[in-house]
This record gives C-alpha cells, sequence and structure tokens, in this order.
C-alpha cells in the first residue's frame, strides 16, 4: 500500500498514551514495593483505500492510497492505538517524602526488523518471514513529594501538551485510523493522532506539579528539545529546553476541564536557499490547547481544541515550517460522544486537523485537512477482557482542494492483567484517577483508566496517602467483583469527597464509636434500595470487622450495581491510625 503521510515515520511514534495496565503482582522488599502490570491487544483491521490511479498527492496526509497495480485494500493483524505493555514501578516513603521509579516497555506485535519501532519505517523491512517484532521504551523516570510541597518528575515520559486529548480519546484501546499494513515496520495506529490533536510524544523532561488547590493542580516544566522530522538540514543544537504547563480542574467524577501550552525554539538550516553554507534561520514553535469532559446519566460528552504556530500537524514539528524557515499555522479539534449500556460503551467521535500554508508559501500539493469520524461498540466481556470494534472514515484535503479517502473496520481484543481492581472501573467503582496522575496530571482517560495506564492506562505511579504520585497495590476484588478497600484507600476517597460511607453495624454500635461521615444502615433491617442515591460518589460499606459490610456489599452487587467495603472493618481503620468519632455513654458527649 502506499501512503501520503510525509512518509509518517511518525506514525510509529504514535503509539498513544500510557497503555491500560492494570495492578497484578506487587512485591515487597524493606521499605520498597515493586509492582509490576501490563497489557496485550490485537486487532484484524481491514482498510479500503482511494485507488492509486483516483488519488491526489497529498502530502502529509493520513488517507491510505492504493498500490500501482490496482489493489486498493489491506488486511493486518496488529495492534491498535496502544501497543503491549510492561511497566516495572517501586515506590517507598524516606523522611516524609513519597519516592518512585517506573520503567515502561511497549513491545509490538507486528514483524520490526528494522530497529527503532518509531523510526525505521524507511527499511523496507516488512512482514517477512523470520521476522521479530519491536520494542519501544516509553518511560524511564522518577518522582519525588509529598502532599504539602507537590510533585517533582524527571525522566521519560508522555508530554503535557495534547496528552488529555488522546488520554480521552474512545480509539485508545482500539485502532481508529488505521489504514492497511500501517504496522510495520511501527507498532501502532493512529487512533485519532492528526486528525483533531497534534500527538503528545514522549519527551525526557523535568517537572513540578503543585498540590491539590481546591480541585485544580498546575504543572509546569521543561523538555529535552525535540527535533523536528520534517525540516531540511537535520538535527541542530538548541541554547535552551522546551518549556510546556499544563492547568487541570476536576470536580468529582463528573467534570473535567484542562488547558496545555507547549514553547520551543526551532533552527532550520536554509543553505539550499541562500547559497552560504551553514546558514541557519530560526523559528519559534508554540501552541495551546484545552478541553474538557462531562459525564451524565451514562452520557459522556469530551471535546479538545488546539491552535498552533510553528508546531506543525499531527507529530510535534512534523511539516511546522516551509524551506525557507517559515513557520506556518495549525489548528484542530476531537468532539466525541458515548453513552454506556451496562457493560457496553457506544462511541462516536470526530476530529480535524487544519495546517495552513506559510506567509508567502505556494505548496498546492501540501495537506490543508485531515479529518476523521468513528463509530466505535466497546463491551466488558470480563473484568480484565474488553472486545471492541470500529468503523472509521477519513478524507485528506491538499491546499489545492483536492483529496483522497479511505475507510477502516477492525475488531479486536484487549486484555490488561489485573488481578485486583476492575479495569476499566465500573460506574461508581473505584476513583479512576488514581492510575492517570503521572501521565496527564490528574487528567482522567476515556476508560477512566490506565496509564499505568495513563489506562494510560499506563503503568504509572499513583498517589500514596499522602498524595504524592507514586504507585500503592489497587483494592483487592472477590472473586464476585466486590472491591475490598484497605482503610489508607478508603481515607484517601473520603478526603477528597468521592465516597458514601454507609455503616451496616447496629445502632448501638455506631452510637459509641463511628468513623467521621458514615450513614447508618444496620443490616439487621438492610434493604440495599433505600440507599440515598448519589451518582458523584461510590457507595462503599464499613462494619466491626469485615464480614456484614461484605454482605451488604454482596447483596448490591446482585443488583448489578458496583460495591466495595472497608476490609477489616472500623477496627482496621483504627490500627491504622485514623480518627473515629466516640460517645462518653455517661454523658452522651463525643470524646
Amino acid at each position: 500500500m502506499k501512503h501520503q503521510r510525509i512518509c509518517l515515520t511518525i506514525a510509529a511514534a504514535l503509539a498513544a498514551a500510557c497503555a491500560p495496565a492494570a495492578y497484578a503482582v506487587d512485591v515487597t522488599a524493606g521499605d520498597w514495593k515493586l509492582s509490576f502490570d501490563g497489557n496485550v491487544n490485537a486487532h484484524y483491521i481491514y482498510s479500503s483505500c482511494q485507488s492509486f490511479d483516483s488519488s491526489k498527492a497529498v502530502a502529509g496526509g493520513l488517507a491510505c492510497v492504493g498500490s500501482e497495480d490496482g489493489e486498493k485494500s489491506s488486511s493486518s493483524v496488529s495492534n491498535g492505538l496502544l501497543p503491549a505493555a510492561l511497566s516495572i514501578s517501586a515506590a517507598t516513603t524516606q523522611s516524609g517524602y513519597d519516592i518512585g521509579v517506573t520503567f515502561g516497555l511497549y513491545p509490538g506485535i507486528s514483524t520490526n526488523d528494522g530497529g527503532s519501532p518509531n523510526l525505521a519505517n524507511t527499511s523496507g523491512t516488512r512482514n517477512t518471514a523470520l521476522g521479530t517484532a519491536g520494542l519501544d521504551v516509553r518511560q524511564v523516570f522518577l518522582t519525588f513529594g509529598n502532599k504539602d510541597m507537590g510533585t517533582v518528575m524527571a525522566g521519560r515520559n508522555i508530554g503535557l501538551f495534547g496528552a488529555d486529548a488522546i488520554l480521552n480519546d474512545m480509539t485508545l484501546l482500539g485502532v481508529g485510523a488505521g489504514n492497511g499494513n500501517y504496522a510495520a515496520p511501527t507498532n501502532t495506529s493512529l487512533g485519532s493522532i492528526g486528525l483533531g490533536y497534534i500527538y503528545t510524544d514522549w519527551l525526557a523532561q523535568i517537572n513540578y506539579t503543585t498540590p491539590d488547590l481546591g480541585g485544580t493542580k498546575i504543572t509546569i516544566g521543561i523538555f529535552d528539545p525535540v527535533e523536528s522530522l520534517t525540516d531540511p538540514g537535520g538535527a541542530t543544537p538548541k541554547a535552551a529546553p522546551g518549556f510546556h504547563a499544563k492547568i487541570a480542574y476536576k470536580m468529582g467524577d463528573s467534570l473535567y476541564l484542562s488547558a496545555s501550552g507547549l514553547y520551543e525554539k526551532q533552527s532550520i538550516d536554509v543553505t539550499a536557499l541562500s547559497g552560504i553554507p551553514d546558514q541557519k534561520k530560526d523559528y519559534s514553535g508554540g501552541g495551546i490547547d484545552f478541553g474538557g469532559k462531562y459525564d451524565i446519566n451514562g452520557f459522556e460528552i469530551a471535546g479538545w481544541y488546539y491552535y498552533a504556530k510553528g508546531l506543525g500537524t499531527t507529530g510535534l514539528f512534523v511539516l511546522s515550517a516551509d524551506a525557507a524557515g517559515d513557520p506556518r499555522k495549525s489548528q484542530g479539534f476531537l468532539a466525541q460522544l458515548t453513552y454506556k449500556i451496562v457493560n457496553t460503551k457506544l462511541g462516536i467521535n470526530y476530529g480535524q486537523s487544519r495546517l495552513d500554508q506559510a506567509d508567502g508559501e505556494l505548496a498546492p500539493t501540501l495537506v490543508a485537512k485531515n479529518d476523521k469520524v468513528t463509530f466505535g461498540v466497546y463491551h466488558q466481556l470480563t473484568t480484565n477482557l474488553l472486545l471492541l470494534s470500529e468503523f472509521s472514515h477519513l478524507e485528506s484535503k491538499n491546499q489545492a482542494g483536492d483529496s483522497n479517502k479511505s475507510n477502516n473496520f477492525n475488531v479486536g481484543a484487549f486484555v490488561s492483567f489485573c488481578s485486583r481492581n476492575p479495569w476499566p472501573p465500573p460506574e461508581g467503582g473505584p476513583d479512576p484517577h488514581r492510575r492517570v496522575i503521572q501521565c496527564t496530571g490528574d487528567a482522567p482517560s476515556f476508560w477512566g483508566s490506565p496509564c499505568g495506564c495513563c489506562t494510560r492506562y499506563n503503568a504509572t505511579p499513583s498517589p500514596t496517602r499522602n498524595g504524592a504520585l507514586l504507585r500503592h497495590p489497587m483494592p483487592h476484588t472477590t472473586p464476585d467483583q466486590v472491591i475490598e478497600y484497605e482503610p489508607h484507600e478508603l481515607k484517601e476517597l473520603l478526603d477528597a469527597g468521592r465516597a458514601l460511607l454507609i455503616d451496616v453495624r447496629e445502632p448501638a454500635e455506631f452510637a459509641a464509636e463511628r468513623i467521621p461521615g458514615a450513614l447508618l444502615f444496620p443490616l439487621s433491617t438492610f434493604d440495599v434500595r433505600l440507599l440515598p442515591p448519589d451518582e458523584s460518589r461510590q457507595v462503599v460499606f464499613q462494619c466491626a470487622a469485615g464480614g456484614r459490610s461484605l454482605t451488604a456489599a454482596r447483596q448490591r452487587r446482585s443488583l448489578g450495581q458496583p460495591a466495595a467495603h472497608l476490609a477489616g472493618g472500623i477496627s482496621e481503620w483504627k490500627v491504622a491510625g485514623f480518627p473515629t468519632i466516640r460517645i462518653d455513654p455517661r454523658t452522651g458527649r463525643p470524646v
């Protein structure tokens, strides 16, 4: 197949965002806890491309084009927007500081004998006999901090600009824009990359994130400057780092808003135009993106918009300037609507990315617009097995108005090895943001899960009990899908206003001592249908030692509703050193 994609070396770099992962194996060694998690996914992808004879030249177009021999369809078995993932993290607390490290390894399933899974598409090595798959090392970073000072992250991790758009893209666990045998030699499809947002990329960076400020967090940082894939002259030394920042606001589990920005100065070799050896020209590349999501009664509405100058399209600094070093402007948006019916989510998203010519530039075959619409069905067959199918239609148009069109259909499966927390979390289930914090700065993903998935869904650190961005084990889940919280996990949910605590002990026990904020619904007269409706908080049951609360949780689960309880009850709560309200029976006053 022939693709008009600026030779999309980036099509590989695209693998988006943390891969959904769930917590499977935790090993304690001294003060350190070592965690392993990951996923494997595979999809059958059929693409129908623009025929070669009717195709137009669109430099940077993402719609696929058939081959010269007349074949215009393609089939492949490949990863989707996410490659497979194996993440290894370690965390500890020393002298009041939470410290963590993460290594994220992301293999593909397609043959790749060309070296880098992101920059090997010129090798010509495709799906040949005796080949092997590629490995992408995306994450190598450390974190340290606490709830008072905030958190410092240093190393290689997902960027800030555009991250929320990809993490909330419903095609994250699917394929989106697949377009045939795209995965050789790269590891992933495009999803909606270049079709509504610019790929955030994985950057060497140093960031600082503030503590929670009334639901708001701010992240600022620097990153190793990114070289352009398309500017002539090759890489040039940079006198200053790149700069990026993000602000995010979250209200309960229903509303999330964010905005981010990026700036970097580029240098381009214009020797061919000036005739002067080693002649350079500098230009500034910068952009902003903003958007959000809102959940109500099973519906989720999400949208993101970006505007940039000198950043290009599809990936950072791809087609960002003309041959004279003059920057091009770009903009785009992604709009999405989904609806969840029990364990099945139906969705549609539409996105487009536009690129303008530089001032005075005349490039009629340069891409002007890439857009895509995707219809998807995502069914959670079991706690860890997701089955999905998508249909996408793409169109790429050049500056002269000529266009190519293509369609692709995919069906596949996504498994995260997660022996603990359900993934994606059920409605009202465990806090969906715990596992995405380091990847996204508290950005919920479309699946409410991974980066540790930074799922993503990915294997990234989660907050510990004092609020730093480090991983700790997710709550245990019983065979009948009741979530069992440890005291410090429940305390986090209560402090954040995301748990409704129901005490199922008898009135005399409740009167003598109780956990602050708990409501009394004795098990002896318990009717799960009488619980107060509160979609913004997760219902967690609690008793003296965990037996009665598990019974109540199972009753709620039998009605098809998410259920959780406090393992060990109020006894373990007190052992952990958390406060209770005690009443002196002689005076009737709190002790």
